[in-house]
C-alpha cells in the first residue's frame, strides 16, 4: 500500500512540475467579446506563446495578447487580444475609412468590412506597437485613448492556436 501511495505522489509531483514548466512557455486565453471578429469569436479558447517576443521582434499582423491600461473587476490590467498594425516608429494614418502604414494603404484580407472608423495620424513611439481589432466598428484598441499604443514589454505573447471550439481549430502564423 505504501508503494502505491509513493507512486501516486511521484505521478502527481511530476504532473505539477510539467504543468509549471509548460506555463512558462504558453498560456491559455479565453476571448472575451467580438472585437476580433471574424478572425476570432467570443469564447474562443486560445494558446499564447509567451516566449515569442523574448526571442524575436513583433511583426505587423501578428495577433497578440497584451496587458492594457484598462482595469478589470479585480483592479488588475485587463488583457486584450488584438492585431498588430504598427511597429515602433511607424507612421499610422486612418483616414476616409482606410488604414495607412508609412504612406502605404494596408491590404487587410482578414477583415469582413475594411472600413475603419476614426481619424488617426500618429508616429508609434519607440518600444511600442499600434493595435486594432479586426471588428473595426466594435473594437476598443489603439484608436481609443483608454488603450493607446501598447508597450512591447506589456505583450504577454503571440496567439499561436485556437483550440476551441474544436471544429474551428486554427494555427496562426
Amino acid at each position: 500500500m505504501k508503494d502505491k501511495i509513493k507512486e501516486w505522489i511521484k505521478i502527481i509531483v511530476t504532473a505539477i512540475v510539467i504543468a509549471g514548466a509548460v506555463s512558462i512557455f504558453v498560456q491559455p486565453v479565453l476571448v472575451d467579446g467580438s472585437s476580433m471578429f471574424p478572425t476570432l469569436k467570443d469564447k474562443d479558447y486560445l494558446i499564447v506563446n509567451k516566449l515569442m517576443y523574448k526571442l524575436d521582434e513583433p511583426e505587423r499582423e501578428d495577433i497578440i495578447v497584451a496587458k492594457s491600461k484598462l482595469l478589470d473587476e479585480n483592479n488588475k490590467n485587463k488583457k486584450i487580444v488584438k492585431r498588430i498594425i504598427g511597429l515602433p516608429n511607424d507612421h499610422i494614418v486612418i483616414e476616409d475609412g482606410y488604414v495607412y502604414v508609412n504612406d502605404k494603404k494596408l491590404d487587410e484580407k482578414y477583415l469582413d468590412d475594411s472600413y475603419t472608423i476614426g481619424n488617426i495620424d500618429i508616429i508609434v513611439p519607440n518600444d511600442e506597437i499600434f493595435v486594432l481589432g479586426d471588428n473595426r466598428s466594435n473594437s476598443r484598441d489603439s484608436r481609443d485613448s483608454s488603450i493607446g499604443t501598447i508597450k512591447i514589454s506589456d505583450i504577454i505573447g503571440k496567439v499561436v492556436i485556437r483550440i476551441l471550439p474544436i471544429n474551428k481549430v486554427t494555427v496562426f502564423d
